[in-house]
């Protein structure tokens, strides 16, 4: 079976390679068109040519829009329904058949809630949301704001130098020209990705959105399918199956960050029902699953993890505390499991010397008797 971790890492580098294959696709085209819009020397000489260039770039930034709208809901799509099935793996291995929960799409609208971008009705109307609205619009007013420019330092130099029209022409094409296919280059797509799709760090919107989406949605995707899961038992039996599967631990990558590594581990009520814990809104308060983390969520088992679960249910339940005392409780309970591992590791130590020493004085006993014999 595969772990949470994986499974979310597998997502968030499919999210990545879709998403750097529509920049490279959406650059491509727009920088073609200002290419045709260079070579027609006549067209871009007038206002009324140059706008009619500057339309049919902002009509392919709508098709981008479009694009990663669909890549959005596709992967929203296909993020939730892995974790619901990774949640039904879990449950059934403690659990019969009948309470392998269904993940409802009703709850899709959450997930994009959380992004918390600005709707655009055109894209709307095709897709359902507008997952990179805040970004596109200003990478479209960036390029026709770099094409602008140009054109003011070419007249601004035409009209102190005298220039002939077929020079101004030469000059404003050879410098549009520059900006698709030269060394200028289109300034709206460095941050994002270069024409080899090799620019991509963690400060970079879309990469955030990569990882941010499909980690949003997989915890939510799991934790809905845990309590659907709890329900259809309170149903089947008594109400106290209703917290069945309701406590999970947070889960972290190889290199968190330090408010995720001090709730790694830390085990949460996804309802917040479980008055012996604190909820996963409150690690959200704390400061965990912030943009760019992949930390995920892992179902805890009442009877297998009973001693840990009754450890951490001896500290005061933070639940609805300060977000520095939500990262002291998670410090302590970090701090009491250490002591508990060195106590069991000295209990051992303690234990495996006695046993030498035991077996080491019955053979000495042994070997004098065989001497004595």
């Amino acid at each position: 079976m595969e772990e949470p971790l994986d499974l979310l890492r597998r997502e968030v580098n499919a999210a990545k390679a879709g998403v750097v294959k529509l920049l490279l696709a959406a650059r491509k085209s727009i920088e073609g068109r200002i290419s045709d819009g260079a070579r027609d020397t006549r067209r871009i000489m007038t206002a009324k040519g140059r706008n009619r260039v500057y339309g049919e770039i902002n009509n392919l930034y709508d098709a981008l829009d479009i694009n990663l709208d669909v890549w959005a809901r596709e992967l929203v799509d296909s993020t939730a329904i892995s974790f619901r099935d990774e949640a039904a793996r879990d449950v059934g291995a403690v659990a019969d058949d009948e309470l392998v929960p269904r993940f409802s799409r009703k709850h899709f609208g959450k997930y994009y809630e959380q992004i918390g971008l600005p709707a655009k009705s055109g894209a709307a109307r095709v897709a359902g949301l507008h997952i990179a609205a805040a970004k596109t619009q200003n990478m479209r007013k960036e390029t026709v704001s770099q094409l602008r420019q140009i054109v003011s330092q070419v007249f601004l130099e035409s009209s102190l130098t005298g220039r002939t029209n077929k020079q101004i022409q030469r000059d404003l094409a050879a410098r549009w020209l520059d900006v698709a296919e030269g060394d200028t280059g289109l300034r709206a797509f460095d941050f994002f990705v270069d024409k080899g799709g090799k620019t991509w760090t963690n400060n970079n919107y879309f990469n955030m959105l990569a990882r941010t989406l499909p980690a949003n949605v997989s915890r939510e995707a799991y934790a809905d399918s845990m309590a659907a899961a709890g329900i259809e038992a309170m149903e089947n039996g008594s109400a106290d199956d209703a917290l069945a599967f309701d406590l999970a631990e947070i889960t972290g990558g190889a290199m968190p960050c330090p408010t995720c590594a001090r709730w790694r581990g830390v085990i949460v009520s996804l309802s917040g029902l479980d008055k012996g814990h604190p909820s996963k809104q409150d690690a959200m308060n704390a400061g965990v699953w912030h943009p760019n983390c992949v930390c995920s969520i892992g179902m805890v088992d009442r009877d297998v993890d009973a001693d840990r679960i009754a450890a951490q249910a001896k500290l005061p339940n933070p639940t609805g505390a300060t977000k520095d005392e939500l990262n002291a409780y998670a410090d302590e309970v970090q701090a009491r499991a250490r002591d508990s591992v060195r106590t069991d590791t000295t209990t051992g130590a303690l234990k495996g010397s006695v046993k030498r020493d035991r077996a080491l004085k019955s053979a000495a006993t042994k070997k004098r008797v065989a001497d004595d014999q």
